[in-house]
């Protein structure tokens, strides 16, 4: 891959992985430009370690809500769509987590 385009994509994820789970392998899928998780809560922590923000105690719950968009019209707001939401009730953060973990880059497409 060349340098050019190792900085134009290396900050985006694009979603067709996703969009294409569970289906046929030509079906005509459309995947969304944008994918935003939030989180439903107010509830802030300042830690310096950010694993502290992701502690569940007993009985609470981490709930985020998933949003997608495609479109972004002349105003340059995205036209976004809520599809579902993450509920975490238990913790598993971990320091071996940390040194362990890793994220998957699809291949960069261009259609």
């Amino acid at each position: 891959m060349p340098l050019k385009r190792q900085i134009k994509t290396r900050t985006i994820r694009q979603l067709y992985e996703i969009s294409n789970l569970g289906e046929k392998k030509n079906t005509k899928i459309l995947t969304p430009k944008w994918l935003k998780i939030d989180a439903v809560s107010e509830h802030r922590v300042d830690a310096k370690d950010f694993r502290e923000e992701l502690k569940i105690e007993e009985g609470e719950k981490l709930v985020f809500n998933i949003w997608v968009a495609s479109k972004t019209p002349k105003d340059d707001t995205k036209d976004w769509k809520r599809i579902g939401v993450i509920t975490l009730d238990t913790s598993v953060t971990s320091l071996s987590c940390d040194t362990r973990l890793h994220f998957h880059h699809p291949k960069w497409r261009e259609e």
